[in-house]
């Protein structure tokens, strides 16, 4: 389960990246001086393109598993705890948004106190026709919904009391 789209474009640029490497003879022979051969096209190194195939199975099983996602956020964790200190519980229930913050390689553009329960950091949002998407973290979120919406609301455990979640504003 990808919950982000900037992992589904990490893996896409590996896999192509990878591909290219492998597949293309004159960059991998760069890396690796083989013997001239008679064919015209020299033959791409076949311990490349197998590093590359590895890697790219890899990383999809660690997108997959969600051990990268759950690693890196690890290194992260202090920061967010910071930010969730800072959050306002205020009659809406959504907190000030400020200017932003990049946090490791997400961009925390805003931050929610919900009255029902939990501490919501957005990390990602986006559009779906009308619906505007929400995705991010949460800090002991409840179960109900989130100041950014309550439609397709879902939540992934990551670690501790921290939760990936999902929500959108359904206007229908």
């Amino acid at each position: 389960m990808l919950a982000f789209p900037a992992y589904a474009l990490t893996l896409g640029s590996l896999a192509l990246t990878w591909a290219w490497v492998g597949l293309e003879p004159r960059l991998a022979n760069r890396f690796h001086a083989a013997e001239p051969s008679n064919s015209a096209v020299p033959r791409p190194n076949a311990r490349l393109v197998v590093a590359g195939v590895i890697l790219v199975v890899a990383t999809t099983i660690l997108l997959w598993f969600g051990t990268l996602r759950k690693g890196v956020f690890s290194f992260w964790r202090e920061h967010f705890e910071a930010l969730v200190r800072t959050a306002v519980v205020t009659a809406d229930g959504v907190g000030p948004t400020g200017k932003g913050e990049w946090i490791g390689p997400w961009y925390v553009d805003a931050i929610a106190a919900d009255l029902r329960g939990g501490v919501y950091l957005r990390t990602w949002r986006g559009f779906d026709v009308i619906d505007i998407l929400s995705y991010g973290f949460a800090y002991r979120p409840n179960q109900e919904g989130s100041p950014f919406g309550a439609a397709g609301y879902w939540l992934y455990p990551v670690a501790g009391d921290w939760w990936i979640f999902r929500a959108s504003s359904d206007w229908f």
